[in-house]
């Protein structure tokens, strides 16, 4: 992320050879699962849930199989704890535009160590208004990707600012929108949402 002349480590992502995207926080930090809404049991929390603290670079892997998982770890109960995990459609069957992640940014982000204009992606926030800035990033195939940004959209409805950045592979296209929206009060650190069905462990 850019501001200025100051860029800011955000997230590192990597595309991997089964077409996985691997999102992952370059800066070790503390991680846990604040909440999870399930269809049952509606909005859980610790300590209602088994969901320890961390340390480490929290990372999310968005698996072609359909299973996005966490480096979290989550359970009803400590017995059943494992890795923190979303299930969705596997990412070949996405074409229309889906929201994969919501990043909360925080009013203050480490300065980057490292920048290469050529292998990063730079969304310069230059212009955004001083408000709680977001980032949701969407999927869909690349063919629908080069119809929708031909037409210059606004990508998320509620934005009131917003700029985009596109990451593909030969048959899908992710698109990373910063934006800002009716968020008045700045999320106290880096914090994800994941829709989609929870998975529990045994």
């Amino acid at each position: 992320m850019k501001v200025g002349s100051s860029h800011f480590d955000l997230l590192r992502v990597r595309l991997t050879s089964d077409s996985s995207v691997v999102i992952q926080v370059p800066h070790t930090c503390q991680s846990q699962v604040e909440v999870v809404f399930d269809r049952e049991a509606g909005e859980v929390r610790p300590p209602a849930i088994d969901a320890p603290k961390t340390l480490e670079k929290p990372k999310i892997t968005f698996h072609a199989s359909g299973h996005y998982k966490m480096t979290s770890y989550i359970g009803w109960l400590p017995i059943s704890r494992d890795r923190a995990t979303v299930v969705g459609p596997r990412l070949e069957e996405i074409t229309t535009p889906r929201r994969m992640l919501e990043i909360l940014i925080p009013e203050v982000l480490p300065v980057g160590s490292k920048y290469s204009e050529e292998m990063d992606i730079v969304l310069d926030a230059t212009s955004s208004p001083h408000v709680p800035l977001r980032c949701t990033v969407s999927c869909m195939s690349r063919e629908e990707c080069e119809r929708v940004a031909g037409s210059n959209p606004k990508w998320v409805d509620t934005s009131v600012w917003e700029i985009w950045a596109i990451l593909a592979n030969e048959k899908q296209a992710w698109v990373f929108t910063l934006r800002a929206s009716d968020d008045s009060v700045f999320y106290p650190r880096l914090g994800f949402f994941i829709p989609g069905e929870i998975k529990w462990g045994l």
